[in-house]
């Protein structure tokens, strides 16, 4: 059995890399805005940042609840790993959740090997439960849970009152992916009253690379598009694109 925590080294190599929970508010890169919606929290992928490089999907997605991004490869003391911030969750404003608790829960993991590097339109992503190696850790801080005993972590404590919140877990794998995309599958719920969990949250996490192809960037973003959900219409709720995720899960069953 695996440990639930990285080797030391790992952990201090973060600290030394940079890598932090508490960014500066919508740093550069792909992130979730997290809203309300009927009184329901929904998660709103962007592109963050004064100018933004629009990557083909545009500078707001045009769904919401999943949302991709790379991880970076690092080696300390001959561990290999790789590790991301991103995709973050950001609050802007949202006074529904004044003064309240937002709890994080992982509730599946999956990976797609070696998928098309132009995927074909309508193409259904064959994803797969991921193996014992493929071990990923979410934490902010002490809080933590990972995909092999999935579970659920305080992601803000308390939502800070008409102000903006900045809300970035560290994903980290003690390996460097290649020709694999990883998807997490969360849902975000909150102790403000009258305030229902989100739907399925996707965070992607795609390789590292110098080059669109070795990031997997045209996979990522129709993988994206197939796990995102339709953006709410007024007086509407939240309806899941594609049927992705009773798609994903008749998978998991038939993989059981």
């Amino acid at each position: 059995m695996m440990n639930n925590v990285f080797p030391t080294p790992v952990i201090a190599a973060a600290v030394v890399l940079g890598i932090a929970t508490n960014a500066a508010l919508a740093h550069d890169g792909r992130r979730f805005e997290l809203q309300i919606h009927n009184d329901k929290i929904y998660a709103q992928g962007y592109l963050s940042g004064e100018n933004p490089i629009d990557d083909g999907a545009g500078v707001i997605r045009p769904y919401v609840n999943s949302m991709h991004s790379h991880w970076n490869n690092h080696m300390v003391s001959a561990i290999d790993f790789a590790s991301n911030a991103l995709p973050g969750f950001d609050l802007f404003g949202a006074t529904a959740l004044d003064g309240s608790r937002l709890t994080i829960t992982l509730n599946a993991s999956s990976k797609w090997e070696n998928p098309p590097i132009v995927p074909s339109m309508g193409l259904i992503p064959d994803l797969v439960p991921l193996e014992a190696g493929d071990k990923i850790t979410i934490s902010r801080g002490n809080p933590r849970t990972n995909t092999d005993f999935p579970g659920s972590f305080v992601l803000q404590d308390q939502i800070a009152i008409g102000g903006s919140t900045d809300m970035d877990p560290l994903y980290e794998i003690d390996q460097r992916p290649t020709g694999v995309i990883h998807v997490l599958e969360f849902t975000i719920s909150t102790d403000a009253p009258g305030i229902a969990a989100s739907d399925p949250i996707f965070v992607i996490l795609s390789p590292a690379g110098d080059n669109p192809i070795d990031r997997l960037h045209l996979a990522s973003l129709h993988l994206e598009a197939f796990l995102g959900s339709q953006v709410p219409a007024p007086g509407a709720g939240l309806v899941l694109g594609f049927g992705a995720v009773t798609l994903l899960r008749r998978r998991r069953r038939e993989r059981a």
